[in-house]
């Protein structure tokens, strides 16, 4: 079962959605009629404002011939962070089978645009690192959005130049990159961001960060490696010296750090 809305997702303007991607395996084959698990996927998924929890008035509406499930709220949203709560051990009551290992899923969102630093990636290439800073909505052009952020490096001698990809002549961006000296774990990074930068969509940077309006947002971010997990349980360190930035400092910045119900 999937929300189809990223967490921590801004500007997200589209309809919540849950998806079944399939009848759950072990379920009674009688319980596969759409009707039933739309039923029952209804009866464990809300929304609400986050972190209140306050439920957002509207309704679910099944989706014909999908395993989907579409909230159509009552009125238009307003500037709350709200959230896509579904109760997996609730949905698995009526539906066994129903993986509950998670037995709550929650996805935060703003229906507002409130452009901020999802995260931030390291690849090493050639002799030096390529940083990818990846904004949770479109921030503008490379060219113009580049002016407003600033990186400096722990490492002595690392100075970050602008790469600008190949991208469609005025076409907006989400992700920013700059070339800098080569990165490794435990390496750390500053990012400096003017707070006028402002999304597509409206929002500014200051505004994502609960700062008055034209601060400047500073980030300092400690890189950690990564590694992936095999289904045997065996981890595989990554060969490709990418690192991921740790930015749990950026969530606490949002306010919307509440512990998940």
């Amino acid at each position: 079962m999937t929300i189809m809305v990223g967490d921590l997702a801004t500007h997200f303007t589209e309809a919540p959605r849950v998806v079944m991607d399939f009848p759950p395996l072990g379920a009674d084959s009688a319980r596969f009629d759409f009707t039933v698990i739309k039923d029952g996927m209804r009866g464990g998924a809300q929304v609400v404002l986050w972190p209140s929890l306050s439920p957002v008035r509207g309704r679910w509406e099944g989706v014909d011939g999908l395993l989907e499930i579409r909230f159509v709220r009552d009125a238009p949203p307003g500037p709350d962070w709200e959230a896509v709560i579904v109760d997996r051990v609730a949905i698995g009551a009526v539906l066994p089978g129903i993986d509950t290992s998670e037995p709550t899923t929650v996805a935060r969102y703003s229906p507002s645009s409130r452009p901020w630093l999802m995260s931030a990636e390291s690849f090493l290439i050639g002799r030096g690192s390529r940083i990818y800073l990846n904004f949770s909505e479109r921030i503008g052009t490379s060219e113009v959005a580049h002016g407003f952020v600033r990186l400096d490096q722990e490492r002595a001698g690392g100075g970050c130049t602008p790469f600008f990809p190949v991208n469609p002549l005025g076409s907006p961006v989400s992700a920013l990159m700059w070339d800098c000296a080569p990165m490794s774990d435990g390496d750390r990074v500053m990012v400096h961001i003017d707070g006028t930068l402002t999304a597509t969509a409206g929002g500014t940077v200051a505004f994502a960060y609960g700062r008055p309006a034209g601060t400047e947002v500073a980030l300092d971010l400690t890189l950690r490696s990564e590694s992936r997990t095999r289904s045997d349980g065996t981890v595989v360190p990554r060969t490709d010296g990418t690192v991921v930035a740790d930015h749990e400092v950026l969530r606490m910045a949002l306010g919307v750090e509440a512990v998940a119900p």
